[in-house]
């Protein structure tokens, strides 16, 4: 699991952040949402909160800490990998009958 850290996008009036705030629960401006990290992709995509220069008027939140999600990505990434026993871009097959 990922906790992302969700706040109102800079960019809006006060009022549009009131709004944000108020909609999505957020405490202190800010909305921590728990996701499965397989579905981080999906969620990030979703909520438009990929792109740091998108407008307000596009995506009404920004998520405050991409760089940890990005790294506990490539963290699941790289221990798939190894339990799948692909190194150096390519499997490694142990087995004589290979």
């Amino acid at each position: 699991m990922i906790t992302f850290t969700v706040k109102p996008h800079p960019g809006l009036n006060e009022e549009q952040s009131r709004v944000i705030q108020c909609d999505y629960g957020m405490v202190d401006g800010i909305c921590e949402v728990e996701v499965r990290l397989s579905m981080a992709y999906y969620f990030i995509k979703r909520i438009s909160l990929d792109p740091p220069d998108i407008s307000p008027e596009r995506a009404y939140m920004r998520l405050e800490n991409m760089q940890d999600v990005e790294q506990a990505i490539a963290k699941a990434k790289e221990g798939t990998l190894l339990k799948a026993g692909v190194r150096d871009g390519g499997p490694q097959f142990t087995s004589a009958l290979v």
